[in-house]
């Protein structure tokens, strides 16, 4: 399993060719991938949010496990955002990961390279 940061899935919904083809590939080698609960806040929060957006949107949500908040996650987040001076999305995101022993996978590998333990993988 892979936790796919909230970029990654907002190449998905555009459709971006290099991200979907690795994606793919992920799959067809027997990856499943989830991403974080805070990913949904992010993506509604995009300003270019149109109804077929929301469609590609809910549809990413309905192919993915969505992992939720728990406490767990919460102490750890606030733990990193402390001690990394990490945003809040992406300090959730991180222990989520952390969490649930699986790699982020982004874009973004510099919002992640501070956290020790932490796999990330770039696409």
């Amino acid at each position: 399993m892979m936790l796919l940061d909230t970029n990654i899935i907002i190449y998905l919904t555009k459709d971006e060719a290099g991200v979907v083809d690795q994606i793919r590939q992920w799959r067809s080698e027997g990856h499943d991938f989830s991403f974080s609960v805070l990913s949904i806040v992010e993506l509604f929060a995009q300003p270019e949010m149109t109804p077929d957006h929301k469609e590609t949107i809910d549809l990413m949500i309905a192919r993915f496990e969505v992992i939720n908040l728990t406490p767990d996650i919460a102490y750890q987040a606030g733990r990193l955002r402390r001690e990394h001076r990490m945003g809040l999305g992406d300090s959730i995101i991180a222990a989520t990961a952390l969490n649930s022993g699986f790699p982020v996978v982004t874009r973004n590998i510099n919002d992640f390279k501070k956290v020790k333990d932490l796999k990330v993988v770039k696409l």
